[in-house]
């Protein structure tokens, strides 16, 4: 059974853009965050929820600073 896509936060798209630019594989994200490849990729795609301790996480792996101004806007 095919999972449902869910709308993709323009912040989720954003890291897999930078992950891509800086050429980090999935399983670079898997070791840098202890998260599996699969779930970071679904997460990409839309298929599985997000918090934002999860997209915190990705982006620190990525070396970035997220600032948050609607946090909300996130949760799944």
């Amino acid at each position: 059974m095919k999972k449902r896509r869910r709308p993709l936060h323009p912040l989720v798209a954003e890291l897999r853009a930078e992950r891509l630019r800086q050429g980090v594989s999935l399983l670079q994200m898997e070791y840098r965050t202890g998260y599996t490849n699969q779930h970071i990729w679904q997460i990409e795609k839309g298929t599985q929820g997000v918090d934002i301790a999860i997209v915190t996480e990705l982006g620190d792996a990525l070396g970035l600073k997220l600032k948050w101004e609607n946090p909300d806007e996130i949760c799944d």
